[in-house]
């Protein structure tokens, strides 16, 4: 098991999901095509770029939740990576802060505690109070 978390840099192999029905199969096509546009659109159509940080969120929160931390560390940084290039400061934030908790799982303790510094003082720096007194919290909690 131990060799499941050797790193957490790679692209996993994500298992497919049982298919129960055509509708089923259809959802995943379309969210598969939604969040492929959505990451290439200019950054005028923003709306569209939070709905797919939204769902890459959810996904590596499922994946998470479910232990498996080499594909929610997976779509973590696809979080960050699509949060930095339309500008979502808060988005960032939340990436790292679960990409942190991904390397922790996996006892990874050195790489967890730099990308939770790296989000702590990230949240530090943000303009509107209210957020960065809230992502300071919560990614404080993770660093005790």
């Amino acid at each position: 098991m131990a060799k499941k978390f050797m790193s957490l840099s790679k692209k996993p192999d994500i298992p497919s999901l049982p298919l129960e029905d055509e509708s089923t199969l259809q959802f995943y096509q379309d969210l598969s095509r939604s969040l492929s546009k959505a990451e290439v659109r200019p950054d005028s159509e923003r709306i569209q770029k939070e709905a797919a940080l939204s769902e890459y969120n959810s996904m590596a929160f499922n994946y998470e939740d479910q232990g498996d931390f080499v594909t929610a560390s997976y779509f973590y940084k696809k979080v960050i990576e699509l949060a930095v290039s339309s500008k979502n400061r808060q988005y960032e934030l939340v990436g790292l802060l679960g990409l942190g908790k991904c390397h922790e799982q996996a006892k990874m303790r050195e790489k967890a505690i730099e990308l939770l510094e790296e989000a702590f003082d990230s949240a530090s720096t943000l303009e509107q109070k209210e957020l960065r007194q809230d992502m300071v919290k919560l990614i404080g909690k993770e660093l005790i």
